[in-house]
């Protein structure tokens, strides 16, 4: 059953909405269940779902929905997951898009509307009798349209309601700056590589991404001037969107980890920003990534603490005022040993912490000796029923013993004191037994002496 045509560069979204129009019957739930096989489904302009029934009911085929007429490409190109991605767009469920898709991450959600170009409504109008959603104008980021180089005006998504833009314009156009024109562009070409190409060839090849950054002067001896980088690419971001979406974690996740996921915006705005740079952008910045005096010193008291082996990482990173992970490249610069956290926890290493836990050992005691974080030790007693009871249970019998032997202690050094006079001199060894094993105290106290008046 296919009753129109998908228009060049049109969101499904916008397909569902023209059909409205034209039949003049159906409203949005009615025609979500009948297209999409869903009653009142919500529709993103960028990525839609359940098109594996969409397909079947209108005989479009799912690779040219997929490719054509969602960002697919884009967000499969961004996110780890991309047959799983595919998977969900095909027959859903839709609470699932987003956490494939990444698309709460992109950093700016102010800028995800639905928007439209003047010029095309007028364009669409006379050409095909009525005005419809473009792709290339939806996704997160582009403020222009690439065709009349003006800028797009955005409405507040209605992802339940299937209605078309404007008809009548009352406005003109304002035209783009040369930034957001060229990220327009940037964005529509990656879209379009990434139809053929892998993530790692198109944008993150780590040799190609370090080669970029080194052309680019923000890169010297392996060493990355961070606090530059960081500027440079923000200052591209504010002239962009007046608001900054990086910070450093990101941007070293993409340096280090060749399959970062995110969101496609971060993906793409961070190679664009690097590429806006001119070469050997900071050399006048180059002469400060060479060691200073200061340098030399920390490096200097960083190495003596190092050697002396009395301290940890925390403590020698506090005392000489840099990080830990700086610390860590000293000590294997200079092939200096030090104790490395067990990355993975075996069965056996599991066994001996549930065995030391359920005799009641410290949590932060276990951690040291099995080379684990404290927090690994408290999610192994978290998954054991119970457990945490029987250390509370441990640690309760420990304080009566120790508080009943100090007990002992004071009633045979003061042996002709009064019960309130113990309770003075011993406030907290006496209200623990008071509270808690009451029995016992009164069974061992002097015998309570009544003054008459």
């Amino acid at each position: 059953m296919n009753i129109l045509p998908l228009l060049p560069d049109e969101t499904i979204y916008s397909f569902l909405a023209r059909l409205r129009v034209y039949s003049g019957s159906y409203n949005h739930r009615s025609a979500s269940l009948l297209w999409f096989e869903q009653y009142g489904l919500s529709l993103d302009q960028k990525l839609a779902t359940h098109l594996a029934h969409f397909s079947a009911q209108t005989n479009f085929p799912v690779e040219l929905l997929l490719n054509e007429h969602t960002y697919y490409p884009l967000f499969s190109l961004a996110g780890n997951e991309p047959k799983k991605l595919k998977e969900v767009m095909l027959t859903g469920p839709s609470y699932r898009l987003g956490n494939y898709a990444k698309i709460s991450q992109s950093g700016l959600k102010a800028l995800s509307k639905d928007k439209y170009c003047l010029s095309c409504i007028e364009a669409d109008k006379e050409k095909y009798g009525v005005a419809y959603w473009h792709l290339s104008h939806q996704f997160t980021g582009i403020q222009s349209c690439h065709i009349h180089n003006t800028l797009l005006v955005g409405t507040p998504p209605s992802s339940r309601v299937y209605s078309l833009p404007p008809q009548a314009i009352s406005s003109s156009d304002v035209p783009a700056s040369d930034l957001q024109r060229f990220f327009t562009t940037y964005v529509l070409e990656v879209n379009e590589s990434a139809k053929c190409q892998k993530r790692n060839d198109l944008l993150l090849d780590k040799n190609n991404l370090n080669a970029l950054i080194r052309q680019k002067g923000f890169m010297s001896n392996d060493s990355i001037s961070m606090q530059y980088l960081l500027a440079a690419i923000s200052n591209v971001t504010v002239r962009l969107f007046n608001n900054d979406v990086f910070t450093e974690h990101v941007v070293r996740n993409f340096i280090r980890k060749p399959y970062y996921a995110c969101h496609p915006l971060k993906l793409i705005l961070f190679r664009f920003a690097l590429e806006q740079q001119p070469d050997i952008a900071a050399q006048e910045h180059l002469q400060l990534l060479k060691p200073t005096d200061k340098d030399k010193k920390r490096e200097k008291q960083c190495l003596l603490l190092l050697q002396e082996g009395e301290l940890n990482f925390t403590e020698i990173a506090r005392r000489v005022r840099c990080s830990i992970g700086y610390v860590i490249k000293l000590a294997k610069q200079e092939n200096i040993a030090y104790l490395k956290r067990t990355q993975f926890i075996s069965a056996d290493i599991e066994k001996r912490i549930l065995m030391r836990l359920v005799k009641g050992d410290a949590r932060d005691a276990i951690a040291r000796e099995e080379q684990v974080s404290v927090s690994s030790v408290e999610k192994i007693c978290g998954e054991h029923y119970q457990l945490s009871e029987w250390r509370q249970y441990l640690r309760a019998l420990g304080k009566r013993d120790k508080y009943r032997i100090e007990m002992r202690s004071a009633l045979k050094k003061h042996s002709f004191s009064t019960r309130a006079e113990i309770k003075a001199m011993y406030p907290a060894c006496y209200m623990w037994l008071y509270k808690y094993d009451t029995q016992w105290l009164y069974l061992h106290l002097p015998p309570a002496s009544y003054r008459s008046k």
